[in-house]
């Protein structure tokens, strides 16, 4: 054998060789990529924030103090989605593998309590569950009776929710004798056919949009509806008086951290409940849960609920069906302004 062919068969021996060995570290490095255990939660940087069931459209406000938050704290990597009904049946088939680090869920949405980490920056009995502090709110919505406005004629759509109200065009400055509300009522077919009741007088109950119609085309003199759809009515050019607002409500949306959540995402948590966020949300025509400062000054419909709404009249996070039943039916659900 030439010295050519000896020195050709070693270098393929050592390629051949050579190949081996990477295919060998390929495969036990593919074996521990598939039965590694993933990183635990409390140690991700990345924060993962569901909104589920948002009846209020707050998305854009959590959005918004999302992007503050991170422009306050260098470094810190949040991920807010929209939840579905199909995402919470994959959280409850696979928990807590499929779980995000912060929950936004609507009061009346199935989340199991079991899910959640105990709270110890905030008590709220609204948020609790068998004692313990699961969640807390975040943002709400209230009610209010109102009345179209005699001096509204030109339509005003900023007059009564806009960064710039005209007081002209909005609430009285006194409050309607109850004597002098008017007779003919709508309210939808939701919470405000509960408040309906307790105020004591009767109405025509119809799915929102029904009664905002009812509303707008002067079929009914008064209406009860959320804030949220007095917003809509106000963008329309009605000009609306309100006459009394509720001291209860149920669009309220709560805040909760899963199990083994990391501090970073209960940092967060904590922020979308400071001043500094809370006071961005009469902007998006939302209300407060955490009282002691009236956030909507300036726009009469979201004031006067703010006041109504000072004692806490959220329903639980929890069981509010069953409250329902148990309080609404039994105690007084509106304020007179």
């Amino acid at each position: 054998m030439s010295m050519k062919k000896y020195l050709t068969g070693i270098r393929l021996f050592s390629l051949i060789l050579l190949c081996a060995c990477l295919a060998l570290v390929w495969k036990i490095s593919l074996q521990q990529l598939h039965t590694a255990e993933p990183l635990p939660r409390a140690q991700r940087q990345l924060v993962t924030v569901w909104i589920y069931g948002d009846r209020l459209g707050a998305s854009p406000w959590v959005r918004e103090q999302t992007a503050a938050y991170q422009k306050a704290h260098p470094g810190a990597s949040i991920w807010v989605r929209t939840a579905s009904g199909a995402d919470m049946d994959a959280l409850d088939a696979d928990f807590p593998h499929t779980a995000p680090d912060l929950l936004l869920f609507m009061a009346g949405e199935e989340v199991k309590p079991e899910w959640l980490e105990e709270l110890s920056f905030c008590r709220d009995s609204t948020g609790q569950y068998a004692g313990r502090q699961l969640a807390v709110p975040v943002c709400m919505a209230g009610y209010a009776l109102v009345r179209a406005s005699k001096e509204a004629s030109t339509p005003a759509p900023t007059s009564l929710f806009g960064v710039t109200p005209a007081p002209a065009k909005t609430a009285a400055a006194t409050p309607v004798p109850r004597e002098k509300w008017p007779q003919n009522t709508v309210t939808d077919d939701r919470f405000g056919a509960w408040l309906l009741l307790q105020l004591g007088i009767t109405g025509e109950i119809l799915p929102e949009e029904q009664a905002m119609e009812a509303f707008l085309q002067g079929k009914a003199e008064s209406v009860l509806l959320s804030t949220l759809a007095l917003r809509k009515l106000s963008a329309r050019g009605m000009g609306m008086e309100v006459l009394s607002s509720a001291d209860q409500t149920d669009l309220v949306l709560y805040g909760a951290a899963m199990r083994e959540s990391s501090a970073e995402a209960r940092a967060f948590l904590t922020f979308l409940c400071s001043s500094d966020a809370q006071q961005q949300l009469a902007d998006a025509g939302l209300i407060s849960p955490h009282g002691g400062r009236l956030y909507g000054a300036g726009t009469p419909i979201l004031q006067s609920t703010e006041q109504a709404l000072q004692k806490n009249g959220l329903v639980n996070a929890f069981d509010w069906q069953n409250q329902a039943q148990s309080t609404f039916m039994t105690g007084q659900a509106m304020q007179g302004n």
